[in-house]
């Protein structure tokens, strides 16, 4: 395809539809050696639209290609948000000759009524999907917020559970055929960090130093009175993902942790709607990188695309004085980057477009990231890591964006470790602090790519380009 304008701000290894708007990844899922990433998309603009199934397949999951289009909107609605699973036993009985189905839960959402209700579909081929004839399997209310089904294996008591958001909670319902549901529990997130309408659960279990544990990862979007409870954690952003780490019955989530503060899933302002693959070893995530409050007018519609998913992200909990908190560790090993050299307390030149930059600092120092007019800059302190992307170019689409709320933020270390990644994409920065304990992602657009970075106090760095 031709594109209108030369790319500046497409990334080169984060996934990006060819054409039109991309937002939440859905149906996670590696089948045999390829993982298979559906999203939230319409292709026929780059602007929010009637969702579909987007579908994109890939070995390593940095060099993705596009697939035909997995599900389209129908007459009970668009194609919202959720997960897939292999029934490898054929408990659904929607398999065919031997194979085991692949099964899409979807939310189907009423343009008019906004009636959401969760749906079905099975592939036999992983590419083409049939809708289940008897959808929905879980109805629901008009003008409702029940939505994005994720679905797992349940080897506690058996059958399958499917956690969904309903309003301000969640939801877990039991099933042993994955066709007919009854509801086992509910959780409360507002007892013990962040309320707001929950968006796009997720479940997942890990090892732990003390065991077995689980997370629930919610994306949120906060009232105003809610944001001023992250203030000391956050950049004011009204859309957060949150996590809590506890236990599972195989009925309903137990919060155990009962963390002080809220537990932020990433400290920056743009990553959203994360989610865990299925069928896979070990907990691993991708998320979209957006922000409701401006993602509509983001300047990259003008290289006809808008939404940009994360690099994947390894997710383990491992223990700190607070408690057992996150990491995240965001793989980069398969960019195929190479080192090129050292820096410290110097300005060097770089390729425009993408690198990896690994700093150590012994102390307080800054890095900065531009072209000589715009830059964004992380600066560490004794306390915290102060982002700035206030200069870093275009900010005059949309006014939140360009808010100091969110232009300028601070975020409390977690380790005194002084190591951190950068990869720097184009438009897209996702940083890793704290050995994983902090990371954040956000959106710059400078008008020309950079072509800079300088190390300046006691950090040194090396480039990965």
């Amino acid at each position: 395809m031709e594109h209108k304008k030369e790319a500046v701000w497409r990334p080169e290894v984060h996934f990006s539809p060819n054409y039109g708007w991309l937002n939440d990844p859905n149906g996670l899922i590696k089948l045999d050696d390829e993982y298979h990433m559906f999203f939230q998309y319409y292709p026929e603009g780059t602007s929010w639209g009637p969702m579909h199934w987007g579908h994109a397949v890939s070995e390593d999951l940095i060099h993705w290609k596009e697939l035909p289009i997995a599900l389209y909107p129908d007459d009970m609605g668009y194609i919202f948000s959720g997960s897939c699973i292999l029934d490898k036993e054929n408990i659904s009985g929607f398999g065919k000759d031997g194979e085991a189905p692949v099964l899409a839960f979807y939310t189907s959402n009423e343009a008019t009524t906004h009636q959401e209700q969760q749906c079905v579909a099975y592939s036999h081929d992983r590419v083409n999907f049939t809708k289940y004839d008897g959808n929905p399997i879980i109805p629901g209310p008009e003008h409702s917020n029940r939505r994005d089904p994720e679905v797992i294996r349940n080897d506690i008591i058996g059958g399958f559970t499917m956690i969904l958001t309903e309003e301000e909670r969640i939801a877990f319902y039991h099933s042993e055929d994955l066709i007919h549901w009854e509801m086992s529990g509910s959780f409360a997130p507002g007892e013990s960090g962040l309320s707001g309408i929950c968006e796009c659960p997720c479940l997942f279990r890990t090892e732990t130093s003390e065991g077995e544990k689980w997370v629930l990862m919610i994306s949120m979007i906060l009232t105003e009175e809610e944001r001023k409870k992250t203030l000391s954690v956050y950049n004011k952003s009204g859309y957060v993902m949150q996590y809590y780490v506890g236990d599972f019955d195989g009925k309903t989530f137990h919060d155990t942790e009962k963390a002080d503060v809220p537990l932020l899933v990433d400290y920056g302002t743009d990553f959203y709607a994360g989610v865990v693959f299925s069928n896979v070893d070990y907990p691993l995530s991708v998320g979209w990188l957006g922000n409701w409050e401006y993602s509509a007018d983001l300047p990259t519609s003008e290289e006809e695309f808008r939404g940009v998913m994360s690099l994947p992200r390894k997710l383990s909990l491992v223990k700190t004085e607070e408690g057992l908190r996150l990491k995240t560790e965001i793989l980069t090993e398969n960019i195929g980057f190479k080192k090129s050299r050292k820096v410290s307390d110097e300005t060097a030149d770089i390729n425009a477009g993408a690198l990896v930059l690994r700093a150590s600092a012994g102390g307080e120092g800054e890095i900065i990231i531009g072209n000589g007019t715009h830059d964004i800059s992380v600066k560490i302190t004794e306390t915290d890591y102060i982002i700035d992307r206030s200069n870093s170019g275009r900010m005059d689409f949309n006014e939140k964006y360009a808010e100091e709320r969110l232009g300028i933020f601070r975020i409390p270390r977690q380790s005194k470790s002084g190591n951190l990644k950068l990869i720097w994409d184009h438009s897209v920065l996702e940083i890793e602090a704290d050995n994983g304990l902090t990371p954040a992602t956000l959106f710059a657009f400078p008008e020309k790519n950079y072509d800079r970075v300088s190390v300046k106090g006691n950090v040194t760095a090396e480039i990965f380009e």
